[in-house]
This record gives C-alpha cells, structure tokens and sequence, in this order.
C-alpha cells in the first residue's frame, strides 16, 4: 500500500482508533474524514502528503503526531477537530492550506517551523489559539480579510503573534491589531543572492528577480527577508552609468548593489540578425516585408519603408534562398502577408509560399526605378511625394521613416536627376531631397539639401514634424544604411526620426545642432547597431545635450479604485518646467501591496520625477482612495449545524458607500449536494403539482423546495417563482435568483438532508410520490453569491458547515 485512497474510511463513525502501517507515503481527500469517534491515529514516517479534508469533522481526536517528512497539509485536513489540543508539525512542511485547523477550538498553540512558506486562507479561524509561533520572517499569510469582514481572518484576533522584526507575521499583526512579540531584532542585513539583472537599458524599470536579502538577528539568527522594489533606492535609468548604486532598505538597516544603465539598442549578430531583432518590437502585425539584404541591391528597396508604413517590420534575406532567421521570425510574428520587394529571386518568393498560411507577392521592376514604381502602386493614396536620387541611398534613408508615418511614396529619380515619366506625384505636397546633381527641380516642390548627407539629414529633421520623445541614433556611412531601412517602420511608429551620424566626428555636430533644442525631458535615444557601429560615446553626447529645463513642481493627483482592484497609476503627469512652461513628464511610482488595497480606505503612492541633466528627483504624490464595491453581507457570517437541521441566513445587498440595494437580484451557482432551500423571508416555498398522472391529473399546491444540486431523482416540479426567489431547470441544472426587498435584504431558511420533495418516478405517467433524501453532511463550504447570471462577478459568501457536531 502506497497510497490511502481518497474517502477510504469517510464517514465511519465506528471507527475509535488506526494504525497506518509503514509504507504509506500519501492519506488522500477525505480519507478519514467525520470519522467522529476517531480518538487517536499512528502516521508513520514516510508519509509525505496529508491532502484536503483527511480528518475533516474528526471531533473525537485529541492530539496527533504529523511524522517528520511530511511536506503538505491539505486545505481542511484537520477542520472540525474541535478536541484537538496539540499537534507537532515537522520542520519539512512547506504548506498549510486554507481552513487546515479551522475550528480546532481546543487548539491553543502551535509553532510554524522556518520551512513553511505559505499558510493558506482561514487555516486557523475559529480555532482557540491563544499564541502561534512564527520561526521564519517570510512565512506567507494568504490574508484576504477586510475590514468589513474580519471574521474571515487567518489568525484569530485575540491570538499573541510571536515572530521576527520585520516579518510578515508583524506585519500581519499589526493589520489586524493582533498582540506581537519579537523573537529577534534585525542587527544588519546582507544580499545571499544577486540580482539576475544587473545590466540596464535606458529606460527600463527595476527588476529584483532573484535578488534574495538576508537578515542577521539579536538572538544570532539568520533569516530570508521579504522585499519589494519600494525598499531600494538610487535607481535612474534615465541616464548612461557604469556603475550606479543602488541602496537596500530593511528594517532601516542597508546595503547596497552596482549595476550598470546601458544604451537601448538594436542589432543583431549580422544585418539579416538585426532586422529580427527590430521585427520583434512589432506588438503586431500580419504584413512584412522582405527585403534584400546585399548592399549591391538595398537601393532596390528604396520605397519599401512608405509600404511596411507604422505597422509591419521590414525583414532581410539573402538574394536566392530565404534565411532561416527569417522564416523563424515570419512564424513566430505570425504573418500571412509577405511582400518581397527587388532583387531577390523567385526561389525566395516560393519558398515563402510553400509557408502554411502564408502569400508572398514580389514587388519587382525591371531596375530601381521600375521597383518604386511597383511598390509605390500599392500606395493608396499617398499625402504626399519625396523625390531622392538615383544613388541617393542615404538621402532616401533619412525621410524614410516620415514617409512610413505619414503615407508618402518614394520616388526615385532617373540617373540624371529628371522625373521618371512613369511616377505619378502627389497631389499635395512634394518634396525634393538632396542637391540639383541629384535631383532637377521640380515646380511647386520643396527642396531639402545640404552639402552632405549628415547636413542633408539635419534639414529633413529641421522642416519635418517628429514626435520628440525618442530617436533612433544610426551609423550614417554606406555599411550600415541598412539599419535604417530596416528601422524606419518601427522610428514611423513612434513618430522618431532616424538621425544619421558621422563616426568621423562622433556625432558632434548632430548632437548639438539637432537634439540640443527638439528633445523632449526623458527622450529615449535608441541607437541602430552595436557599440562598433554607434559608440557608446556617440550616444552620451545625445544625452548630455538633452534640454536644460528641469522639473519644479507636480502637484498632487488623485486615483480611484475598488476595493480588491489594484489602481492604475498614469505613466506621465503635467509638471512645472523650470522656464514656467507646463508639460507631460514620465514618472515612476513606488510599488504598491495588495494589503494596501484590500480594504475601503485611502493610501498614498509616491512617484519620482527624473531631471536628467542634473540627474535631480521630484516626487509626486497619489492620493488613493480605495471604495468597496457592491457586495452581499450575511448574518450569520456563517452557518454551523447538524445534518437535518435547518439554517436561516439573512442576505444584505448594500453598494459601495454601504447603503441598501432593494429588488437586487442575487444569483446562485448550486453545487452543495443535499443543500436545499426550504423558505424565503419566513415564507415555505410551495407550488403547483400535478399529483396524478398525465391522463388523470390532480393539480396540488405542496412544499417545492430548491434544490443546490442535481438532484439524482429529479423533481415533479422544473421551476419556482415566489416573493424573493425564482428557481428553473430544476430538473437538469438548477439556475438560482434571489431578490432584495425595500431594505436591501432577503432571508433564505437552508436545510441540508431529511427533507422530503416531490419527484418524478421512473414513468410521468405514474403517480408521482414523496421519496426522502437523507442528505451528506456540509462542513468548511461556501455558498457563494454573484452579480451576474454567468457566475463570473463576485458578491458575497457563507461558510457552511453542517458536519454532525
């Protein structure tokens, strides 16, 4: 025997007293459960797992030896043993699940060994503790009492906590106003466990992922400590570093840890690698476009970004056989539509094709020319034209992803610079890029030229509107234009401009010149390559000449939310600038607990306000205020009798300001076997029955009560609908309403078995007959309300237990 089976022994009353032999390893569901003359049982060691409600309504137990090896104790597994006056749990126990020693009213201490790390919801309510041991800081308490409801408290109220400072157990403590005394005081503390992340992007927020904070106590012992994110400070990632520290906070001990805050960038291990990696910053999409990736054949590809516009990443691949990386990529983004634009062969375009579910199109003319004209007739409609080079690479790069954001086509000019006969411009606007060698004028158009590239690039960022709040940095020479192309959907999704840099100079000029006055506080500077192609040194200039002005104030803003419903906090909030001026700035909030929201009440939040130049905070304040929604209460809160007995139980509906909620309908999803309900508000429910049979019928008004169940002989009666209840499909799966009176309130008498109803016989055409139903005992159930008729909004609940004792 390895395993006692689930409900082995349920229910035998006669059974005084058991000797599990050696061997056994697991006690399964209800095993030994309202084995109510059960005095003592032996559990060997070896066992392993007592499971839910393995000596639930075990009364007559007095005292019981969990053996060592032990790991789990299941919900309910000693609910009921109201004579149980001590149990020893072993250090190997990992969890306590909910109501384990509920109503263990004879239960008056027990002591957590270090090992458990989660003690479930009610494990110890209505038991009769008097004191409970916390041996670990860290032990979960699964509390989701509220302070309308503090019945349904892990720990009795009246109960000494004895634990560690800080703990959870303190902290539990002193929510629900429970005694407390320290078994140790924190003297330092230390990190057993870096942080899996220790490398930063700008920014990204605080991951403390395996960082694990130890303790060290007055009485010399070692504990694991419970942080959030809200103990460590010194965290910016709005700045380069290379060594930023950041300060651990417990108990007001510290400690401290590096990392490094490095610049966001995109690249991969080859230009096809990084072309991934940029299609994977598309949330989604199910268009691409494939591209060539040989510089020989880019400048087929010219007019690719206006068709990939702000939503379809644009992917690389060798000429005459399609990367692997980039059929990974085409299936993982899940795309079915695939345009393969210029030089790349028909055996790419079939091996797209002969994708499931996928359509390859090629977009392909006879030279460069001819292949923006292909792609620019999938245009519809374009705003506007600009006109580039024919071996203007660069200058098209520039505009490329203002033509993706804004629906313009590219247009290539012929070899020398006149207007192929075959493009068709915009109706509106037009512009030239570029110099007169590489483009004729055109009338009404609007040039925009510098002596070079880089000159070129800043006037296009000069005359275009961007959205300032982030740019992509690229390597402007002719190895790396690639980046931009395949960058230029994902720049036209935020509305960023692609900035061309000379690593000659390191970006002097278009650091000073273009961002030192358009970037916005906070900007996100994103660099195309690695730190070969764009230096880190290159970026921190960006960043050294983001905008002086700082943050002077914020004030204060105020956020609703349900009780239970974590708030929402904006990601931006309107500030004071240092020049008066008034604008959104990013902020970054400390970390809430679900303690902190639990309950109706208000709270407050702090958030931090980077200034980037002077690498400078300002905190703004949250003002929470947490409202309960609307619920039902119960009087009692919970039902405790024997099988056959009858219960009444008073339903209040009331809203979130507490007020009453008359004709509010509460619905019910019956699914507790041998429950049924017998009257409404003091009223027994009864109906019309046909007492006779189908050709001789006798119509009778008698007792139909509603059943919480499928009842197995189904009764002579599918439906009911009195003052404060209706009732159908009684005969298959009954569906449940109550209804409020003017007060908010209806009153519902249950009983649970020994009931008699009228049912159906094995014919309709038989007369229908009284049977009995002996009913099965109820214990540490819930009858639980809802809102809605699917089950799925929460209303309220009463415990059940009508287990014989």
């Amino acid at each position: 025997m390895v395993n006692i089976g689930n409900r082995a022994f349920g229910y035998c009353s006669g059974l005084t007293n058991i000797r599990i032999p050696p061997g056994v390893t697991g006690i399964g569901d209800e095993a030994f459960s309202g084995c109510y003359g059960l005095t003592s049982i032996s559990i060997p060691p070896g066992v392993t797992d007592i499971s839910d409600r393995a000596f639930m309504g075990c009364f007559g137990l007095t005292n019981i030896s969990i053996p060592p090896g032990v790991i789990n104790i299941g919900d309910s597994a000693f609910s009921g043993c109201s004579r149980l006056t001590s149990i020893s749990i072993p250090p190997e126990v990992t969890n306590i699940g909910d109501r384990a020693f509920e109503c263990c009213v004879g239960l008056t201490s027990i002591s957590i060994p270090p090992g458990v790390t989660n003690i479930g919801e009610g494990a110890f309510e209505y038991s009769g503790l008097t004191t409970i041991i916390f041996n670990s800081a860290t032990t979960m308490i699964n509390d989701k009492s509220d302070n309308l409801d503090t019945s349904q408290a892990v720990i009795p109220a009246a109960t000494k906590i004895i634990g560690y400072d800080p703990s959870i157990a303190k902290d539990y403590a002193t929510k629900h106003g429970n005694t407390f005394k320290v078994i140790g005081i924190l003297q330092s503390i230390s990190i057993a466990t870096p942080a899996s992340k220790l490398n930063y992007t700008v920014g990204d927020t605080l991951d403390i992922t395996g960082l694990v904070i130890t303790g060290t106590y007055s009485d010399n012992s070692i504990q694991p400590l419970s942080i959030t994110a809200s103990n460590i400070t010194g965290f910016n990632s709005a700045v380069l570093a290379k060594d930023q520290v950041l300060t651990i906070t417990v108990g007001a001990k510290t400690t401290t840890y590096k990392v490094e805050i490095l610049a966001d960038r995109l690249y991969g291990n080859d230009r096809i690698g990084t072309a991934v990696n940029v299609a994977d910053r598309f949330v989604s999409s199910t268009t691409a476009i494939i591209a060539p990736s040989a510089d020989v054949n880019l400048v087929d590809a010219l007019a690719a970004a206006p068709l990939a516009g702000k939503t379809s990443p644009i992917l690389l691949t060798d000429n005459n056989t399609l990367s692997d990386v980039t059929k990974a990529e085409l299936i993982k983004l899940k795309i079915i539509n695939v345009y393969v634009v210029g030089a790349i062969s028909q055996a790419v375009v079939n091996q797209v094709n002969a994708m499931p579910g996928v359509t390859a199109t090629p977009l392909k003319g006879s030279d460069r020319i001819g292949t923006a004209a292909v792609i620019n007739s999938k245009l519809t409609s374009p705003a506007g034209s600009f006109v580039v080079g024919y071996d203007a690479l660069a200058d098209a790069l520039s505009v490329a992803s203002y033509a993706a954001a804004n629906n313009y086509s590219i247009i290539v000019a012929n070899p020398d610079g006149t207007l192929p006969s075959a493009e068709t411009l915009a109706s509106s606007k037009v512009y030239v890029i570029g110099g007169p060698t590489l483009v004729k004028d055109i009338a009404g158009a609007t040039r925009l030229a510098g002596p070079d590239r880089f000159a070129t690039n800043k006037v296009v960022i000069d005359t275009l509107g961007y959205n300032y709040n982030k740019i992509y940095v690229a390597n402007g020479t002719d190895a790396h234009l690639i980046d931009s192309l395949v960058a230029s959907s994902l720049a036209a999704s935020a509305g960023a401009p692609i900035v061309l840099t000379d690593i000659a100079t390191g970006g002097d000029a278009t650091a000073n010149d273009i961002c030192g006055t358009k970037l916005v506080d906070n900007a996100e500077v994103v660099a195309l390559g690695g730190d070969t192609v764009v230096m880190t040194t290159t970026l921190a200039k960006f960043y050294s000449v983001l905008p002086t002005r700082t943050v002077s104030g914020v004030n204060a803003i105020d956020i609703n939310t349900k009780a239970g419903t974590a708030p929402v906090l904006p990601t931006t909030v309107m500030a004071t600038m240092s020049d008066g001026t008034t604008k959104r700035v990013k902020v970054i909030w400390a970390s809430m607990t679900e303690s902190q929201y639990a309950s109706a009440g208000t709270f407050m939040v702090s958030g931090t306000i980077t200034n980037t130049t002077t690498n400078t905070t300002v905190t703004v304040i949250a003002n929470v205020t947490v409202t309960v929604a609307a619920r039902v209460f119960t009087n009692p809160s919970s039902v405790n009798a024997c099988v056959g007995g009858a219960q009444t139980v008073n339903l209040t509906a009331k809203d979130e300001h507490g007020n009453p909620i008359p004709n509010c309908t509460i619905y019910l999803k019956p699914n507790l076997p041998g429950l049924w309900i017998t009257q409404v508000n003091g009223n027994t429910i009864t109906g019309s029955v046909n007492m006779g049979t189908s050709s001789l019928t006798s119509v009778q008004t008698v007792n139909t009560p509603v059943p919480l169940f499928n009842v197995p002989n189904v009764p002579a009666y599918n439906s009911v609908a009195v003052t404060g209840i209706t009732a159908d499909h009684l005969q298959t799966t009954p569906v449940v309403a109550l209804t409020t009176g003017l007060d908010g309130t209806v009153s519902i008498t249950m009983v649970d078995g020994n009931l008699t109803y009228v049912a159906n016989t094995a014919s309709t055409t038989v007369t229908n007959s009284y049977i009995i139903d002996q009913g099965a005992g109820i214990c540490s159930k819930s009858l639980t309300f809802y809102s809605d008729l699917a089950g799925t909004q929460y209303f309220g609940s009463v415990q059940l237990n009508w287990a014989g004792y």
